[in-house]
């Protein structure tokens, strides 16, 4: 799997830029291997800014389920200001077990932005930021590690793709099981700092959960090492705890509750131990405080949060409040942010709103306008006015004019973006007063599937993800393995539609791509999609492993059965007519009972389901012998030949008369 992406940036009263970005996923030594390479004309191409990381996953394994090299994500608690290379060791499985309850995490981005959230490499969900920024998930907490990743896609320029991590603070283990994560490496700053995390978790319970560990930091003056203890406890369904102590640096702990109808209360508090220099700021407490709820009624559906934040520090403290409407209201989805910033050192605080809405008008257009009104010096301080409208199916034209009051800037906006098949391109032209800046980005992926030699080029990110070539053929010789004459067979469906489907030319090939590695995926075939009434699939529900970066190849034999028919015909003497309810048995050349049938009224019968080879029919002795009855003749031979369409054998016919007394 191969990503690339081009972005070149011209300014009038700035420096030029140029972008490149290559992605590479393979596997090496049975590995996924990820490497991301970032180059730009204005900043030096050093490793810190390249991504590149060997992981191995076993999760049959009981000692190391995930074993990683390169670039690790730590959780540290440290502020590491540069990633950390080395390696990690973990015994948790990737793989997503039973979720007890969910939490919620919203958060501010680029106004409009596409915002896909995954839960421990799984794709949980994907959601649009409103006309501010603001989204919001719920995430599902499972048992074990929870890692929660964002990736944010931009819709205009494309300029740039982030992945954030997010630290989830429950962890639930279940009960009576291990795990631990043992990380150890080298911080890619000026010091190059030693770097070394080790924690172990117990599940006392399934509600509750023990920890403990140790971290170092080699340029840590207020102390190198920081053993810690965690816990999380599930007091009830909906009150969840989480707390943790790091010896010389902070004790927290997280208090949560959510009612039943929604409404969530976090309570935070964070206590600093004074002097620390692991985390770099001199911050000695911290509160904060978040209520959110849902609202729905025929008028409205929106969410709600307001909280309040407490910094304490040394000689000052510092309160922030934000109070946040997010939804549609009368059709028209509208933000209201309002924000306050209280100071102990300025009696008069600072207190603004901000309010973002969208329309959408006759002719396909949508018109977005936002405002901010700053009540502390009563006076409006910003002001955007855009409007958008798709054009060509895959196409997308956005005009927009923003006004920043207190600096007396201007800037006109004029994007152009289109989708093709093989990549998104954008066209940006910001001109204001003061700079004018132009923008041109491009950016797609490769996927190559050596099987079958089959390289494909798509418009979405392809490295990490998984993707399966699905091969259905005419298995004539019945033995499971496709052979050179054995053909491809065309049209076959599946029921479910996991990743994107897309067929070869002749239709004999089906591809499945953009699916999350690591994964049983279920595919469950659609037997009306197989056009011949002779072709047969044995299993119609397959579980597959998807791994990243590669195409499983998966071969599916569609086995061409034969039909045999015949009369069944009573001898009264003088004349012969059809009999009914005439039990014929199949069998096959050991003479083992294929299958059974029943004739029709007039004597027929007919069975479909036969595999190439021969087979002899009878009538069912024990009937033969109840009704007193004589067959001729006894049994009749056939053959069901090896042919694409199914062999049919029609000419079969059994009399049968009564014996004497």
């Amino acid at each position: 799997m191969v990503d690339w992406g081009v972005i070149t940036t011209q300014q009038t009263n700035g420096i030029n830029d140029n972008r490149f970005n290559l992605g590479l996923g393979t596997m090496i030594a049975g590995g996924e291997t990820n490497v991301l390479l970032n180059y730009s004309t204005r900043i030096p191409f050093v490793s810190r800014n390249q991504f590149y990381q060997w992981k191995l996953v076993n999760n049959e394994s009981s000692l190391f389920k995930q074993v990683t090299a390169g670039k690790i994500f730590t959780r540290a608690t440290s502020s590491l200001f540069a990633p950390v290379v080395g390696l990690q060791f973990s015994n948790s499985p990737v793989i997503n077990r039973r979720s007890f309850g969910t939490y919620t995490l919203s958060d501010i981005t680029e106004p409009r932005w596409t915002v896909e959230l995954y839960v421990n490499n799984v794709l949980v969900d994907f959601t649009e930021a409103d006309a501010s920024g603001f989204y919001s998930f719920e995430v599902p907490l499972v048992y074990g590690n929870t890692m929660v990743n964002l990736r944010f896609y931009g819709p205009y320029g494309e300029e740039r793709t982030e992945d954030r991590a997010i630290n989830i603070p429950y962890n639930f283990i279940p009960k009576n099981e291990v795990e631990y994560t043992l990380s150890a490496g080298v911080v890619e700053n000026e010091a190059t700092s030693k770097f070394g995390r080790f924690n172990l978790n117990y599940g006392v319970s399934n509600a509750l959960t023990l920890g403990a560990g140790v971290e170092y930091l080699s340029d840590v003056s207020s102390g190198e090492i920081m053993p810690f203890i965690n816990t999380s406890i599930k007091f009830a369904p909906n009150l969840l705890f989480s707390g943790e102590y790091t010896y010389g640096v902070k004790g927290e702990g997280l208090l949560s509750y959510r009612s039943p109808s929604n409404l969530q209360l976090d309570l935070n508090y964070i206590n600093y131990t004074k002097d620390q220099t692991a985390i770099n700021f001199n911050y000695l407490e911290e509160r904060k405080l978040t209520l959110s709820l849902p609202i729905r009624n025929k008028f409205l559906s929106a969410f709600t949060r307001f909280s309040i934040n407490q910094i304490i520090l040394p000689t000052s403290e510092f309160t922030t409040a934000q109070l946040l409407i997010s939804g549609v209201l009368f059709g028209i989805s509208t933000n209201v942010t309002t924000y306050g910033l209280f100071n102990d050192r300025n009696l008069n605080p600072t207190i603004y709103s901000t309010i973002s809405q969208t329309y959408r008008i006759p002719g396909k257009f949508l018109f977005f306008p936002k405002l901010q009104y700053n009540f502390s010096d009563q006076e409006f301080t910003n002001m955007i006015l855009g409007l958008e409208r798709p054009f060509m199916k895959r196409g997308y034209l956005n005009l927009s004019y923003e006004n920043n009051f207190l600096r007396n800037n201007y800037t006109f906006q004029v994007g152009l973006r289109y989708i093709f098949d093989f990549a998104q391109t954008s066209l940006t032209s910001r001109i204001g007063n003061q700079n004018s800046t132009f923008v041109q980005s491009a950016r797609g992926s490769f996927q190559y599937d050596d099987a079958t030699n089959y390289l494909n080029a798509t418009n979405r990110s392809a490295v990490g993800r998984a993707g399966i070539n699905v091969i259905p053929y005419l298995d004539l010789n019945n033995n499971g393995t496709r052979e050179e004459n054995e053909p491809g067979v065309p049209g076959l469906e599946f029921k479910n539609n996991k990743g994107r489907i897309t067929y070869n030319e002749d239709l004999t090939q089906i591809r499945i791509t953009d699916l999350e590695p690591y994964n049983q995926l279920l595919l469950e075939i659609d037997p009306t999609s197989i056009d011949n009434i002779s072709w047969k699939v044995n299993n119609s529900s397959i579980q597959i492993e998807t791994m990243p970066n590669q195409f499983r190849t998966l071969y599916i034999p569609i086995y061409v059965v034969g039909e045999v028919a015949g009369f069944v015909n009573f001898n009264s003497g003088n004349s012969q007519k059809g009999l009914g309810r005439i039990l014929v048995n199949i069998l096959d050349k050991d003479g083992v009972l294929v299958d059974q049938v029943l004739s029709e009224g007039d004597g027929y019968f007919t069975y479909l389901g036969l595999e190439p080879g021969n087979y002899k029919a009878i009538i069912d002795p024990k009937q033969l012998e109840n009704l007193n009855y004589s067959v001729s003749p006894s049994e009749i031979p056939f053959t069901i030949e090896a042919t694409e369409f199914g062999d049919i054998v029609d000419d079969l016919e059994f009399v049968l008369e009564k014996k004497p007394d």
